[in-house]
């Protein structure tokens, strides 16, 4: 769950602008949808795995990168903490990795 990964950051397509690909669908050619809808999608997804949470659900990240500097939590988490309100997210630390337990 962090910034950039989770939700992924989409690369702009300077080949394939979100209105050339809808004018290709017409013709059959679909292509990754890279717009902002796809973030809208995929942050839809996460509430809805999110909320089908019966007992636990863990959230993860890990403190660095690979390369070796620091990461930032997904902005979810936040959003999250503000949808179970008053529930409240039980953070600790394991090992090197960070998770966020309801």
């Amino acid at each position: 769950m962090i910034e950039g990964g989770f939700p992924l950051r989409a690369a702009r397509d300077w080949l394939y602008p979100h209105e050339e690909r809808e004018r290709l669908k017409k013709y059959g050619i679909v292509l990754e949808d890279i717009s902002s809808n796809t973030l809208l999608k995929e942050e839809h997804y996460f509430y809805q795995v999110a909320c089908r949470a019966t007992d636990r659900l863990y959230l993860t990240r890990p403190l660095a990168g690979a390369d070796g500097n620091e990461t930032v939590a997904s902005y979810y988490i936040e959003e999250l903490k503000r949808a179970i309100a008053p529930a409240q997210l039980k953070t600790e630390q394991i090992v090197a990795t960070l998770i966020h337990r309801i």
